[in-house]
């Protein structure tokens, strides 16, 4: 076989892709022919669950040598960059991959402590998608008619699949999926195989309409749920203390309760190191999340006790808060005619205000203040009534670019031997929350050892002086972080000069990952203002060449960068870029591109200073 670019085989190509569900556990089969460097990741898989086991693979060379593999530790692990652009994510190689073999591997994943056909990694719900980013000759799906739970089959019979006794789905020859940064699986319309577990008390509110079956769920599912919890004494003395000089408005009063929940009660599934010693008893024990009194005796509970502590308390304080479900967009889009609960696997708390947006609230989130996490923004979901038990289909919006703030602030003193720098950064919004979790386990005296280890790694001949990180583990205040740094300089009569250093862009997207054309919408992770404030001097005897300033505008946002001279020996620069619309149809990808290169011409600027002695 060989690469056939017309007939879309590039790279390699997968002869099979199988899915088998057998008695307690799953069977996958996996064979791809590798034809070039280029098709190699053809074999790199993700981290298998806990629950794989009995590995039997072969990579096979033209020459017909075998290399045998059965146990996880055979396989390397390699760090490559993560398709959306930044980051990266671990994948597995087994041995003996060449640019020409023939790679094979079957395995299981165990359902035999499971509660239903699931390893118990996968819950109540789950989806695989068909497809791969190479061209797949056959994905196959083996369903057994004795199957004891629920599967929905979307998209499968557009491709006019081979179909066997009903339960055996041979779909041929898919084409490649197409792999860009800024993207979502969800939305890319490829099949797909859903499992579910269908409550027994929902079962026969199935054959109905499905704003029927919604609010069957309220009744029998979310009203036992979300309404029962055990309260007592503890629970009422609490509320009373957090309770106490609330701010007026709906929005402002649900807020400082969130934060003096977060100052009061600590999340378990979120603990820094010291607190994590202090209470390993905690830790060891079951927590039930709907004793509210026995969070408020211990000081601590689950992320869904802190989820029922606020609902509840919310109540208290006179608020009508409602319940929104909603579902990781990058793993599926709610379907409201899937008649599955499961498939929304989260929970915001909506506190609404006459002529002002609602504010919606994730308590599970420690120190997220009113942050949407970027997973839900932009989708849709089922706001519960808790007092009627009824659903109804609701939107949770995208928060806007002035909402999440990244700043930072440059004093740059350029010399003839060294450079000498003073930078602060300053979040709000999702950005804090992000920046939080970098320094949110550790101790303060940590917290600044971590940021200067960063700093020197991402700085070139940097050492870093002072270091200080400023209320990391503070629900009611913004981080910030300061540093001080000595830069090492080559001496000559003219050298480059960085200016954004330390700073990560707003958007970034390697250029070899922008493909000639796309055909799938654009996602951005979230609306964003990002800016920069640059102070520049320069030793007498020397110019600074800055290049010119930036000032675009498209329809995903703006890029700024102006420049002027404040003194003789000094120049500022001033960067701006707020992305403004969060999805984009394909057919914008060239203002996309345009987009990407100001950012890079503007976050990348580089200044040349020259010695005119």
């Amino acid at each position: 076989m060989k690469e056939d670019p017309a007939g879309g085989t590039v790279g390699a190509v997968v002869l099979e892709n199988r899915i088998a569900f057998e008695n307690n556990r799953i069977q996958y089969t996996y064979r791809a022919r590798i034809l070039s460097a280029q098709g190699r990741d053809a074999a790199e898989f993700p981290p298998f669950t806990s629950s794989a086991y009995g590995f039997d693979g072969r990579t096979v060379q033209p020459d017909g040598k075998v290399v045998a593999f059965s146990t996880k530790k055979d396989f390397e692990t390699v760090t490559v960059k993560s398709r959306f652009g930044s980051g990266t994510v671990s994948r597995l190689v087994p041995p003996g991959v060449s640019d020409d073999c023939v790679v094979e591997l079957r395995w299981y994943e165990s359902a035999q402590d499971a509660v239903g056909p699931l390893p118990p990694e996968y819950g109540f719900f789950h989806e695989w998608t068909l497809g791969h980013r190479y061209r797949t000759l056959a994905s196959v799906l083996d369903i057994p008619k004795t199957f004891p739970w629920a599967y929905d089959l979307r998209g499968v019979d557009a491709y006019k699949p081979d179909v066997k006794d009903q339960h055996l789905y041979t779909v041929r020859d898919l084409p490649p999926v197409e792999r860009v940064p800024l993207s979502l699986d969800s939305l890319r319309g490829l099949p797909r195989l859903t499992v579910f577990w269908q409550p027994g008390p929902l079962r026969p509110y199935v054959g109905g309409g499905h704003q029927e079956y919604w609010n069957a769920v309220g009744r029998l599912v979310l009203k036992d749920w979300l309404g029962k919890a055990s309260k007592g004494s503890d629970y009422q003395a609490l509320s009373r203390e957090l309770l106490q000089g609330l701010p007026d408005g709906p929005r402002r009063k649900a807020l400082a309760l969130r934060e003096k929940l977060d100052g009061r009660i600590v999340n378990l599934d979120s603990l820094t190191i010291a607190e994590r010693a202090k209470r390993s008893e905690d830790l060891a024990k079951t927590v039930d999340p709907s004793d509210l009194g026995a969070a408020a005796r211990r000081g601590s509970t689950t992320g869904h006790g802190m989820f029922l502590l606020l609902l509840h308390l919310a109540k208290d304080a006179g608020l009508k808060p409602t319940v929104v479900l909603v579902a990781d967009r990058e793993e599926r889009i709610f379907r409201p005619t899937l008649l599955a609960p499961f498939q929304l696997d989260h929970y915001l708390i909506g506190v609404s205000e006459p002529t002002r947006p609602t504010l919606w609230l994730d308590p599970t989130a420690r120190f997220a203040g009113a942050v949407i996490r970027p997973e839900y923004q932009g989708t849709s979901g089922l706001e519960v009534d808790t007092d009627e038990w009824t659903l109804k289909q609701t939107s949770i919006p995208a928060q806007p670019a002035a909402y999440n703030v990244r700043r930072y602030t440059y004093q740059l003193d350029l010399g003839e031997e060294e450079d000498q720098l003073r930078l602060k950064a300053e979040f709000s919004g999702y950005p804090d929350w992000a920046e939080r979790w970098r320094f949110l386990k550790l101790e303060p005296a940590e917290q600044s050892r971590r940021l200067k280890e960063d700093l020197e790694k991402e700085i070139t001949g940097a050492e870093v002086t002072h270091a200080q990180v400023d209320n990391a583990q503070s629900p009611d205040q913004g981080l910030a972080w300061t540093a001080e740094a000595r830069i090492e300089v080559e001496p000559g009569r003219r050298r480059t000069v960085s200016l954004f250093r330390a700073m990560p862009w707003p958007l970034w997207v390697p250029t070899a990952e922008l493909a000639a054309t796309r055909t799938v919408p654009i996602v951005m992770s979230y609306l964003q203002a990002h800016g920069a404030k640059a102070t520049v001097t320069y030793p007498a005897g020397h110019r600074l060449i800055t290049g010119g300033p930036v000032q675009q505008s498209n329809s995903l946002g703006s890029v700024t960068l102006s420049i002027r001279q404040t003194a003789p020996a000094t120049v500022e620069a001033v960067l701006r870029v707020e992305i403004t619309t969060l999805v984009l149809p394909a057919a914008s990808y060239g203002e996309l591109k345009d987009f990407i290169g100001w950012v890079q011409d503007a976050c990348g600027r580089t200044f040349i200073l020259e010695n005119q002695r």
